[in-house]
C-alpha cells in the first residue's frame, strides 16, 4: 500500500535484529529474490543509515559522502533515480526502516513526499504498536493459561496426597481397632492354657479317684452324676 500510495515501483522493509547491530530485510516489492533475508549492518547503506540516525532520507541522485558517511554506491550499481527512506519507530525507539523507489521515467520525490511519508509511518507505527500490544497480551494470556494449568495439576496432586493421607489414617485406625482385641486375645491365650491344664489335671485326679472307690460309694455316685450333668 505504501509503495502504491507514493507511486513508487519498489520498496523494502527491514527490521532491527535482536542484538540491535544490524537490520534484516524481511519484505519487499519488486526486489530480487535473494534480497529478502539479507543483513544490513547498522549505519551502512540507506536503510542502515536511516535506522541508525533515526531520520528520514530523501535521495535524488548521488549523495554527498561527506554528509552521509556509510552510504556508498558500488561501481556496478546505477545512480539512484529517486528514493525515500523512513525510520520505523515504536515509542521513539527505532525498530527498522522502510524505503520506496521511483524509476527514472517518473518525477522524483519531493520533500513534501518525505514529510507525508513520515506522517504515514507514524500511523503505521501506531498500528504496529497495537499489534505488539496484542501479541504481548496473547503471550501473557498463554502464560496465565499455562500457570493455571500447572496450578490445577498441583491442586489435583495435593488432593490425591490428601486422599492418600486420609486412607492411611483410616487404615491405621482400622489396624489399631483390630490389633487391640487381637492383642488382648493373644495375651490371654497363655493364661487360658494354664487354666485348661489345671482343669485337665483335676479331671485326671477325679478319674484316679473313680478307680479307687467302690462302685456304690456315695461320693463316687455324686461325681458320676456331675459328669453326666456337665456333659464332660
Amino acid at each position: 500500500h505504501i509503495v502504491t500510495g507514493f507511486d513508487a515501483r519498489s520498496g523494502s522493509l527491514a527490521l532491527l535484529t535482536e542484538n540491535q547491530d544490524s537490520l534484516t530485510i524481511v519484505a519487499g516489492i519488486d526486489l530480487p529474490p535473494h534480497v529478502i533475508g539479507c543483513s544490513v549492518p547498522l549505519g551502512s547503506g540507506v536503510l542502515g543509515w536511516v535506522a541508525k540516525e533515526g531520520q528520514p532520507l530523501l535521495i535524488n541522485g548521488d549523495l554527498d559522502p561527506q554528509k552521509y558517511p556509510g552510504i556508498q554506491r558500488r561501481r556496478e550499481q546505477a545512480a539512484p533515480s529517486s528514493a525515500l527512506c523512513w525510520p520505523l519507530k515504536l515509542r521513539d525507539r527505532v525498530i527498522g526502516a522502510l524505503s520506496v523507489n521511483r524509476p527514472a521515467e517518473k518525477a522524483p520525490f519531493a520533500e513534501s513526499d518525505r514529510d507525508q511519508g513520515t506522517a504515514v509511518l507514524n500511523l503505521a507505527s501506531l498500528a504496529l504498536e497495537n499489534i505488539q500490544l496484542r501479541l504481548d497480551q496473547q503471550r501473557r494470556f498463554a502464560e496465565l493459561q499455562a500457570t493455571n494449568q500447572k496450578l490445577a495439576e498441583a491442586q489435583d496432586q495435593l488432593l490425591q496426597a490428601e486422599k492418600m493421607a486420609s486412607i492411611g489414617q483410616l487404615a491405621a485406625g482400622v489396624a489399631h481397632e483390630i490389633n487391640n482385641p487381637v492383642g488382648y486375645v493373644a495375651s490371654n491365650l497363655s493364661s487360658l492354657g494354664r487354666y485348661v491344664n489345671d482343669l485337665l489335671s483335676l479331671l485326671d485326679a477325679c478319674d484316679q479317684l473313680d478307680g479307687t472307690l467302690s462302685g456304690d460309694a456315695p461320693e463316687l455316685l455324686a461325681l458320676r452324676a456331675l459328669k453326666e450333668k456337665v456333659n464332660l
